[in-house]
């Protein structure tokens, strides 16, 4: 049978053009990832419409440290005490609570989901004697949790992964509150400086261990007004997570593509010999346990080595740019590379250079997003919104 050129050509040319149109670019977004992201940009719109439910919660809190209770978090069953404790623009009197007998003007903030709901009341219930409990969480069926309810404005049918979200939101947007009505009464609560800035040991070693400041300085002003610090943080999150809309998600999808092509990865609860390894330097990192991965102990001695096979993909959650001891680790492992996740540096590495990728999470130095008039550090941590965000994003591009 013969067949002219030009039908030859124009056959070849159809084919391109339906194969091209059956296949996506590789970096092209996917419908679910897209889904997602607006479903976390309205739920900080509703946040920041609904200012006002921080009220009451926040006044019983306020009321009760001024008069000189202690502050803590509850409970160790989930990531909530780990990105309030310790941290960078977050309060320096919290604690973890651990059993300690309590009074009756303590302050305990507890959050749930509605997987860990009756965990959660079964702890509460054996805090003795009673002190304040501020609730973090979804309205349950039946009624609010106690007469301090911040309600997440989640759904109790979300997926938990939102509802963390959306309870580290309620966290800072509260923190920040508190620290306008302790002011109000003239205490001043302390804050974390991030270690990574210049002289933050000295500062911070300077107020170790103090609810409160007891020097004129540094001394918030006394007249902010209520819902102006939570709203300024939640400014600054709608431009945090626009600007991972904007610039991030070819590389989000890229990179979840890379894990399920290299991994054939399913979300199965298998931890096989190949599968892609997590490791976390973060508050919350050492909390995700996400399936289809191993999550990889770097504390102490351990290396890298044990845990990346050769070819082998790190996913990384870090703060600034990669660890320098698990980059060289890294580099050991002939064909390995990391998908590394975490805000860019001033000098950032050229990770393409190893066939590395990383992620902008787009919070700034110090993980501090709302400066306060009279006080000396900014406060209010940006950082774990970003890394639930765009780590929940990168697991579903994997899928």
């Amino acid at each position: 049978m013969f067949i002219s050129m030009k039908t030859y050509f124009a056959a070849l040319w159809l084919c391109a053009t339906l194969s091209t149109a059956q296949t996506p670019p590789s970096n092209q977004p996917s419908a679910t990832l897209n889904a997602y992201l607006q479903q976390a940009q309205r739920l900080v719109a509703a946040h920041r419409s609904q200012l006002a439910r921080l009220d009451a919660a926040v006044t019983a809190s306020a009321n009760a440290l001024v008069s000189g209770g202690s502050y803590y978090v509850c409970c160790e069953y989930n990531a909530w005490p780990a990105e309030a404790y310790s941290r960078a623009g977050g309060t320096m009197g919290l604690t973890v609570y651990k059993g300690k007998r309590l009074s009756a003007k303590d302050v305990v903030w507890v959050s749930y989901t509605p997987a860990t709901y009756q965990a959660t009341i079964k702890a509460v219930a054996a805090l003795k004697p009673a002190p304040v409990v501020v609730w973090f969480g979804p309205m349950p069926p039946e009624s609010a949790p106690g007469a301090n309810y911040i309600d997440s404005l989640t759904k109790w049918s979300d997926a938990d992964n939102l509802t963390q979200l959306a309870n580290v939101l309620s966290l800072w947007e509260a923190t920040g509150e508190l620290a306008a009505a302790t002011a109000h009464q003239d205490r001043t609560l302390v804050f974390w400086q991030s270690i990574y800035a210049p002289n933050a040991a000295t500062r911070n070693a300077r107020y170790s261990e103090r609810l409160f400041h007891q020097d004129s300085f540094p001394k918030m002003a006394q007249n902010i007004a209520p819902g102006t610090l939570s709203g300024q943080y939640l400014d600054y999150i709608t431009s945090m997570i626009d600007a991972i809309a904007a610039k991030e998600l070819p590389a989000i999808t890229a990179a979840g593509q890379l894990i399920a092509n290299h991994y054939q990865f399913d979300g199965s609860e298998s931890r096989a010999p190949d599968s892609p390894v997590l490791a976390g330097g973060t508050h919350l990192g050492k909390f995700a346990s996400p399936p289809g991965f191993k999550i990889a102990d770097l504390s102490g001695p351990a290396t890298l080595n044990k845990w990346l096979k050769r070819d082998g993909i790190l996913v990384y959650l870090g703060y600034y740019g990669p660890d320098r001891e698990v980059l060289l680790d890294l580099r050991s492992i002939p064909g390995a590379h990391a998908i590394w996740l975490g805000a860019a540096e001033p000098r950032p590495l050229d990770f393409a250079y190893w066939g590395d990728s990383f992620i902008n999470e787009h919070w700034d130095f110090g993980d501090g997003a709302v400066s306060v008039p009279g006080y000396d550090v900014p406060i209010l941590p940006a950082s774990g919104v970003a890394e639930l965000l765009v780590y929940e994003l990168l697991l579903r591009a994997a899928h």
